[in-house]
């Protein structure tokens, strides 16, 4: 409140600041559940924005989709949809229909039908959202294209990674409505094709912080992948179930064993490790400035940013490949057991016990020479 008083006393209260300043504490109100006034502090901050900023401009869309959500979350979904759309009309017509902004969202459209039932309209705006994030992915997509999903360019990984939650989600609330096999196979790919474009994530994340949120959202998509692969009940989908509940592990172990060997593979100079770490720092800070764009002078601007750092990431990468083979091999390696390899390591009286932890079950893994049993265990 003071910092509020202290804007209006420089700024006055027809500001965008002041009214940015009306929408967080707006929002603090709505997480304390005082909704009535969180209301009234969002539409002063969306009447001040269209005065002071017109009506087409990112500022008022941010301010419909806070009411948007605030309505959401009270249950009055029909003005949360309306606002919705409204705010993604706005995107449109200032960003066009590829930009993270627009992606973001369809996605939440896509939410709001999900939380209403409405799971057809939830994957028609889930599938638009992944189109508009991605310039390899057009309004024909299809199933099939989802098994090389990781190898398109993504504008935004984070709001891809987000927007392949939902879809994990709408395809599991399908499959348990109809109980459709073609649905629990499309989901099947859909898992394979998130835990291959987190993978891609978390390869090219720097900060620590990005690579455990990353690795929170690969835990979401691994139970996805040991749910479907548990209902399609054949031993190869519960061998690619195990698989699925060491990812996460061999992430870890894999950049430690990266760490340690950075230190000791060819006596790699300092500078070559600092420069390498410079330049996925500078890569990392770029990504995240990606989301803060606001039209296409600054989508231009990015994009020459962007090609730029990858031609110095692309030289160095390939000087390294060629003097230090070890160092390039140890950044790109990639640690999972398979079922089939630590079957081989058994002897026939042995078993191997694994498991993988969710909020509401445990997955217990029976491993022997000849066989491979899954319990899902309720805790």
């Amino acid at each position: 409140m003071q910092s509020q008083e202290i804007k209006a006393e420089i700024l006055g209260k027809h500001h965008p600041e002041y009214a940015t300043g009306l929408n967080n504490l707006a929002e603090l109100y709505s997480e304390k559940g005082k909704y009535k006034l969180a209301e009234e502090l969002f539409l002063q901050a969306k009447y001040i924005d269209s005065a002071a900023t017109g009506i087409v401009h990112p500022n008022y869309a941010l301010d419909l989709n806070n009411l948007a959500q605030l309505y959401k979350d009270i249950g009055q979904n029909k003005k949360a949809e309306t606002l919705y759309l409204e705010a993604n009309k706005i995107r449109y017509q200032l960003f066009g229909n590829e930009h993270p902004d627009y992606a973001a969202g369809l996605l939440a459209i896509a939410n709001l039908h999900v939380k209403t039932g409405e799971l057809d309209l939830a994957y028609h705006f889930c599938i638009k959202g992944l189109d508009a994030n991605c310039k390899g992915i057009d309004s024909n997509f299809n199933f099939s294209d989802l098994r090389n999903l990781h190898h398109y360019e993504y504008y935004s990984m984070p709001f891809a990674n987000e927007l392949m939650v939902t879809l994990l989600i709408i395809l599991k609330q399908q499959y348990e409505k109809e109980g459709s096999n073609k649905i629990l196979h499309q989901r099947y790919l859909a898992v394979k094709a998130a835990i291959q474009l987190n993978k891609k994530t978390c390869k090219d994340l720097f900060n620590k912080e990005d690579k455990l949120r990353a690795l929170e959202i690969n835990n979401i998509f691994v139970q996805h992948g040991i749910e479907t692969s548990i209902l399609l009940k054949k031993e190869p989908y519960i061998r690619e179930a195990f698989r699925y509940s060491e990812l996460n592990k061999s992430v870890l172990l894999t950049d430690a064993i990266k760490s340690y060997r950075a230190g000791k593979s060819e006596n790699l100079p300092d500078s070559i490790v600092q420069y390498d770490n410079y330049l996925q720092n500078q890569l990392s800070q770029l990504q995240k400035k990606e989301t803060l764009i606001k039209n296409k002078e600054e989508r231009k601007e990015f994009i020459s940013k962007m090609a730029d750092l990858e031609l110095k990431i692309n030289v160095f990468e390939n000087h390294i490949k060629t003097a230090y083979p070890q160092y390039y091999i140890s950044k790109n390696l990639d640690i999972t057991a398979s079922c089939k390899e630590i079957q081989n390591l058994l002897d026939a009286e042995s078993v191997l016990l694994e498991y993988f932890m969710t909020d509401s079950i445990v997955y217990l893994f029976s491993i022997s020479k000849e066989k491979i049993v899954v319990y899902p265990l309720s805790v």
